[in-house]
């Protein structure tokens, strides 16, 4: 799933372009628990890459993609979450 979010895209169009990459979830990038050698494969590994995100559903089984059903949530830190949550869903 991470190589079908395009970040760039739901974060100027939901976080007017403010919102900050987190490489690792609760981990971000200022943190002293951040660990700098994550970033060296991140975009290999978990990089935007629509045609290789339909390459792995294939080689996984599905084609033509699956549903995705979703709990939408508002955190009070990130009031946006349901809009990135449906964004995701529909990449």
């Amino acid at each position: 799933m991470n190589k079908a979010l395009d970040r760039d895209k739901t974060n100027a169009a939901i976080f007017d372009g403010q919102g900050s990459k987190q490489r690792v979830a609760t981990h971000h990038l200022s943190f002293d628990s951040y660990y700098p050698a994550w970033d060296a494969k991140w975009e290999e590994l978990y990089g935007y890459d629509p045609e290789r995100a339909k390459e792995l559903l294939t080689e996984a089984g599905f084609p033509n993609g699956f549903e995705v059903r979703e709990n939408l949530f508002t955190l009070s830190s990130v009031p946006e979450q349901p809009d990135f949550m449906e964004a995701a869903a529909g990449m």
